[in-house]
């Protein structure tokens, strides 16, 4: 495993790893290929099984976004795979529900403020899609995007599920990877696979 999490290091280079089905699927492979995803700092490839055909052609490729540098970088990668392509690609931000510390029932003021928390959020999350969309639109590149709101796991996994993408290109971590700097994979990432 370590040797192959040093190859994943070398400059331009990505890591392909192939996961085995439910029916291929034996517990060291799945533990093999779950070390390199937890380990490797490289660029990662996961290609599920039964994914031999290579007369497809990918015609929409999710890409999640939280404004963080990891997530910008998947971005890169998936815009480099639609320009060879032309496949679409479909931002996707999920604006989380604003936390406020509660010890009790709400009061008035509390209420208010997640309000005003929340509006904050849309309208800087929306603005940064389409100032991203735009980006790419003038390069040439099919994009659309979408501006969701709530758990983000479980809507990012119904937005893979409604919209069927050919390809998800995600960072290993986001916006949590700023204060966990122990954790190879986070929480998104670590639920999507």
């Amino acid at each position: 495993i370590q040797a192959i999490c040093d190859r994943a290091r070398d400059a331009g280079s990505i890591l392909v790893i192939g996961a085995p089905g439910m029916a291929a699927e034996t517990p060291c492979r799945r533990h093999t290929a779950q070390q390199v995803l937890e380990w490797s700092d490289g660029p990662i490839l996961l290609v599920p099984s039964g994914q031999t055909d290579t007369s497809h052609t990918l015609s929409r490729i999710l890409v999640p976004l939280d404004g963080s540098s990891f997530a910008e970088a998947a971005l890169a990668e998936a815009t480099r795979l639609a320009q060879r392509t032309g496949a679409e690609v479909l931002l996707a931000h999920v604006i989380p529900d604003a936390a406020i510390s509660l010890f009790g029932p709400p009061e008035t003021v509390d209420i208010e403020l997640r309000l005003q928390l929340d509006r904050r959020n849309e309208a800087a999350a929306c603005g940064f899609l389409e100032r991203t969309r735009r980006r790419f639109a003038d390069q040439g590149v099919k994009v659309r995007s979408l501006c969701l709101s709530g758990d983000v796991r479980s809507m990012l996994q119904r937005t893979i599920e409604r919209e069927r993408p050919d390809l998800v290109v995600l960072s290993a971590r986001g916006q949590g990877g700023r204060r966990c700097h122990d954790l190879s994979i986070g929480s998104t990432a670590s639920y999507l696979l």
